[in-house]
């Protein structure tokens, strides 16, 4: 067996600690910066810079593990960059999002609308993703706001019977 170098490892490690860093930063990028993590308490402001700037050295197993607990953030995809960003996602968000788009023209096309007017009505596949995620975080926000007290999934998920029942009992009115 060959002996491996000390610079081929420090080069290999630095390929290694880049990438996490790429992934932190996308990770950040998405959640709203370096400062979503410090306004949540996650970890101080300055420690991601440092983190993701390249100073210093990567988070500790506990931190990262914190991050992950905190963010739901997967430890697999911070590491390798490879399946889903998220705890609890099924598939990465670039694949899901071109499904999604492809299903929302197929039901649009089935229904009479031309290639033309989806190619302006319906966003490409990130853009849609990230919308239909932000118009829900809005409704959650709202509802948040009408209830006047901290959610729960419970009573999100009666008001939310509520509304269907009342919308099938309109629809079915008419």
């Amino acid at each position: 067996m060959g002996r491996t170098s000390r610079t081929r490892k420090r080069r290999g490690s630095h390929v290694f600690r880049e990438a996490v860093r790429a992934n932190l930063r996308s990770f950040l990028r998405d959640r709203g910066g370096t400062y979503a993590l410090y306004r949540d308490r996650v970890v101080a402001e300055g420690t991601v810079k440092n983190w993701t700037a390249g100073r210093g050295s990567l988070p500790s197993l506990e931190t990262a593990a914190n991050l992950a607990k905190r963010t739901m953030l997967s430890l697999d995809w911070l590491i390798s960059g490879k399946g889903p960003r998220l705890v609890g996602q099924i598939m990465e968000a670039p694949s899901l999002a071109e499904a999604l788009r492809a299903h929302v023209v197929a039901e649009l096309r089935a229904r009479g609308v031309t290639e033309k007017e989806v190619d302006l009505a319906v966003w490409r596949g990130h853009a849609l993703l990230e919308r239909i995620v932000r118009d829900r975080l809005t409704e959650v926000q709202n509802f948040r706001k009408e209830v006047g007290r901290r959610f729960t999934a419970t009573a999100f998920m009666v008001e939310r019977a509520k509304a269907a029942r009342s919308a099938k009992a309109k629809g079915g009115s008419s």
